[in-house]
């Protein structure tokens, strides 16, 4: 029962997200606040040379492999985001943790990618690509994830603050164990985690939900 309702839930919460970023500027006025005319919006930033927007992010994984865990912050990740834009292109990077105080239940990942704007519906959005390595501490393996898809949008501008939110898919392309005395001296655990491992790999296939709180840069 607990598993259904977690499912609904994030499917829920990954159509709301799109919903929002599909609808049209004025239902976006409606349940965001309307924009000032003098701020402008997302395309009209991007004609501009360059800028960087710079921020902290939350990242949430919907995994159906781990939504019975008994630890809802498994899949939530907390970091730092930064993307350069130049015209129509962006790049970006983001350094992401997970909120737990002991190394060796912690989860850490790198992510690297690109960006193009583009219009659609009568705004303008973003579609996006990335990489994203990743150490599963607590898991004892390291896994190398491809995002092939990647939507995004400003979901809330004022001045040069900006709230984004990005939907996506990505791939777990290649994983092996993180074998450490520090992790786990004996090696007691091995066999396990490898079985968690290959049934990542097994079934690579799961999405994620980045909401972005940043600031832009001129």
């Amino acid at each position: 029962m607990g598993g259904r309702v977690k499912v609904r839930a994030v499917i829920v919460a990954v159509a709301i997200g799109v919903a929002l970023m599909f609808a049209s500027p004025t239902a976006g006025a409606d349940l965001l606040q309307a924009r000032p005319r003098n701020i402008g919006t997302f395309g009209d930033a991007l004609l501009r040379p360059s800028r960087w927007i710079v921020g902290v992010t939350v990242d949430r994984a919907a995994n159906p492999r781990r939504l019975d865990d008994e630890d809802p912050y498994d899949d939530q990740l907390f970091g730092l985001s930064a993307t350069y834009h130049r015209g129509w292109l962006g790049l970006h990077g983001k350094l992401l943790f997970t909120p737990q105080h002991r190394v060796r239940r912690s989860r850490d990942a790198m992510v690297l990618g690109t960006r193009i704007a583009y219009s659609a519906f009568g705004y303008r959005w973003s579609y996006g690509v990335n990489v994203q390595g990743e150490a599963i501490v607590d898991e004892h393996q390291w896994v190398l994830y491809l995002s092939p898809i990647e939507l995004g949008g400003d979901l809330y501008v004022n001045g040069s603050f900006r709230v984004q939110l990005f939907v996506g898919a990505r791939w777990a392309a290649k994983g092996a164990l993180i074998k450490n005395m520090f992790i786990d001296p004996n090696g007691f655990e091995e066999q396990f985690f490898q079985r968690a491992l290959d049934e990542r790999l097994d079934s690579p296939w799961e999405g994620y939900v980045s909401l972005v709180f940043g600031r832009t840069l001129d």
